[in-house]
């Protein structure tokens, strides 16, 4: 009776011991997934800060050869992505300009 308990108790240790087993090489397998996923995103920031620098300058370049040369798609292009153009600017003040200015009086000279 006694070798019948034991060998039950050892066939449910063996079988717990193997669902352990499985369970963790599951989630050894889904860690290093998650970790190549940080390290790729990891990858992507630390570009994004070696590029940043490069990008303000092509968008400055942009910025004035837009403005030189007239471009409309070019203008168009960047103000859909934000930039405010001089023209812009400039077509709000001569509306502003155009409002009558008081009469000046001549300077009596004695």
């Amino acid at each position: 009776m006694t070798e019948k308990v034991l060998y039950w108790v050892t066939m449910l240790s063996a079988g717990a011991a193997f669902l352990l087993f499985v369970s963790n090489a599951c989630m050894i397998n889904n860690n290093q997934v998650r970790q190549a996923d940080i390290n790729q995103k990891q990858l992507a920031i630390n570009t994004a800060s070696k590029v940043l620098p490069l990008n303000q300058q092509l968008s400055n370049a942009l910025y004035d050869a837009s403005i030189k040369t007239k471009d409309k798609k070019l203008t168009e292009l960047l103000t859909s992505q934000g930039f405010v153009l001089p023209e812009k600017a400039a077509e709000k003040e001569p509306k502003a300009a155009a409002a009558p200015k008081a009469p000046q009086t001549p300077k009596n000279e004695e």
